[in-house]
């Protein structure tokens, strides 16, 4: 768990920022973490309900072990990784003859279209078909199909249709989460991975795939004009 203690010196009020999410853009506005904020409004609230928990956390603080004890230790253990790496997007005949065996996204938002259920529809870039063996017509309609998906790898092939959306990007719908042990596809990274008779799904946490990112072997890493990256890899 992280927390930050914020204090006004003028007014005597405070907030408590805690939860499991890092300090970081991703922790903070991206990943699915969990978290409280707490916020007083009077002195005597903040004495009440978030100096007790400072004092503890400070008690804490000044019982850890000293940054310095550790650090020359670490330097001598740690290895710098790779920058993940930017670059152009493959052809269409480059993915269909298989160049990249791995196809990744950050998922963002999922459609909701169970009802108030989890869904399982996403937007993909435009071109994304060429990695799963299909072929779109020359003048592919809006709301049309472009063709099916085989998933293996978690019990019996599911077979899910791949269409051109009607913003002009291809959606793919995915297994419904409650089939895969994943719970939800909102704020994952997504990797699909060719394998035999189909496509593997495999889900991580933003910042436990950039580090896997890093020590991938070769690849390239895109952004979508809404932000979200994607790209392939081996």
């Amino acid at each position: 768990m992280k927390a930050c203690f914020f204090r006004n010196a003028n007014t005597g009020t405070a907030s408590l920022l805690a939860g499991s999410g890092n300090f970081s853009l991703n922790g903070l506005s991206r990943s699915i973490e969990c978290g409280v904020t707490l916020s007083t409004t009077t002195p005597a609230e903040y004495q009440r309900h978030i100096e007790p928990l400072f004092h503890a956390a400070d008690a804490l603080w000044n019982a850890a072990t000293n940054l310095n004890g550790l650090l020359a230790q670490y330097l001598q253990l740690w290895t710098p990784g790779s920058a993940p790496r930017s670059g152009q997007a493959p052809s269409p005949a480059q993915l269909a003859r298989g160049a990249y065996q791995k196809f990744w996204i950050e998922v963002g938002y999922v459609t909701r279209n169970r009802g108030g259920r989890e869904g399982n529809q996403f937007d993909m870039p435009r071109g994304v078909h060429s990695f799963f063996g299909l072929q779109a017509g020359a003048n592919q309609a809006l709301n049309s199909t472009i063709g099916n998906v085989t998933f293996v790898g978690n019990g019996p092939p599911l077979i899910r249709a791949l269409r051109l959306g009607n913003n002009s990007m291809e959606k793919l719908t995915l297994p419904f989460p409650e089939e895969y042990p994943f719970g939800t596809y909102s704020g994952k990274i997504l990797e699909f991975t060719r394998q035999p008779g189909g496509f593997s799904i495999d889900a991580y946490e933003l910042d436990d795939f950039e580090k896997l990112l890093r020590q991938s072997p070769r690849g390239v890493t895109l952004k979508m004009g809404s932000g979200r990256t994607y790209g392939y890899r081996n």
